[in-house]
């Protein structure tokens, strides 16, 4: 059996980054390849320290380009803390659901083939692009790049450089927003498909099967950002619909308990609710899915701005018509059938991009 080997966010705390790595996981298995999560966080392995030291080095370099932004950027370190039965919950999913490396996979002979995405981790925000999520560990010939999202619209001209060299040496590279590919083009000549995120390119039957669905009359609130500009329209949702507000992730209002769910029960509440109000990819990724009314807000992080374009995008690739109204756009009354028929159609050429991507390197590695 192949290996393919998936460099992305492992082992935190946020649901759209633990599901999206998950769905990949499943997405590659599924095609019969055995498909592992990169663990790169262990320094206990020597492979592990190697690539560190690359990736700091990376980081230091560009400090030295732009330190006014990196020190913005520690600045801005920290915001909402998990809780300890939340982390629990997350640690009993990754245990139960994730395979993960147990090789050294900078090996020439490890992986057949490496994929990094989804997620934002080829951020642009940072000084120094992260060496490890480039896959600069691994030869070009095994490099394949699927739905990576670089957090914003802009690139930065510290990144500007190092950017074009990095996404040159991928064998396939994709990405995850248009406004991505208008990055690849202008940052490297190089035409791109956009893709799906993991968590949509497996598709409604796959949670369905993995979450089992629960239906309850509440608004279900999911904010990575400060949710205060979102209260008022949330109380009023809740007078005008007569529901229950039920809280996940981190934040809060004052008075408010986050309900402590791991990654699977995410789904499930999202799937039962009513209504969700979020700022989150995922959030909104998830609200389409499950065909339900929802409100996408600003996301309110000072140190990485323009991260609205990730969901514009989104909106857009599924044709899905919104008004801006104050701080938020609402989701309300719109044409499901439509969606759906676009967003399959998005998945078959997803997957012929991945499965396609990833058959050409094995084939070429066998030979």
């Amino acid at each position: 059996m192949k290996k393919i080997g998936i460099v992305t966010y492992i082992k935190n705390y946020n649901y759209g980054s633990a599901l999206q790595a998950y769905a990949l996981q499943e997405a590659i298995a599924g095609r019969g390849y055995d498909s592992r999560l990169i663990d790169y966080l262990d320094m206990g392995k020597p492979w592990n320290v190697r690539v560190q030291r690359r990736v700091v080095l990376n980081r230091l370099m560009g400090a030295l380009h732009a330190p006014s932004a990196a020190l913005k950027l520690e600045r801005a370190k920290g915001g909402a803390v998990p809780s300890k039965e939340k982390r629990e919950r997350f640690d009993v999913f990754y245990g139960e659901n994730i395979k993960y490396s147990v090789d050294d996979y900078t090996e020439k002979s490890a992986y057949d083939a490496l994929v990094c995405g989804s997620d934002q981790v080829w951020s642009l925000a940072v000084p120094g692009l992260n060496w490890r999520f480039f896959l600069r560990f691994t030869s070009a010939g095994k490099r394949v790049a699927y739905a990576p999202s670089f957090g914003t619209s802009i690139v930065p001209r510290w990144n500007r450089r190092l950017l074009e060299k990095y996404l040159r040496e991928f064998a396939y590279v994709s990405v995850r927003e248009l406004s991505g590919a208008r990055i690849a083009r202008d940052a490297a000549g190089l035409d791109v498909p956009v893709v799906l995120d993991p968590v949509l390119l497996v598709g409604k039957s796959f949670w369905e099967s993995v979450a089992p669905h629960q239906e309850g009359d509440y608004i279900a609130c999911y904010f990575l950002s400060d949710e205060a500009g979102a209260i008022g329209r949330v109380k009023a949702l809740s007078r005008a619909l007569g529901l229950s507000v039920l809280w996940f992730g981190d934040r809060a209002p004052a008075g408010e308990v986050p309900q402590t769910v791991g990654p699977l029960d995410f789904v499930s509440a999202l799937s039962g609710a009513s209504y969700v109000c979020t700022d989150s990819f995922h959030g909104a990724a998830f609200s389409l899915l499950f065909e339900k009314d929802f409100s996408v807000f600003d996301r309110n992080y000072e140190h990485n701005r323009g991260q609205s374009t990730r969901i514009d995008s989104l909106f857009e690739l599924c044709g899905v018509k919104t008004e801006k109204v104050e701080n938020r756009r609402d989701v309300v009354s719109w044409d499901r059938a439509a969606v759906e028929k676009r967003l399959g159609r998005l998945r078959d050429e997803s997957e012929r991009f991945l499965f396609g991507s990833l058959k050409a390197v094995v084939d070429i590695v066998s030979e």
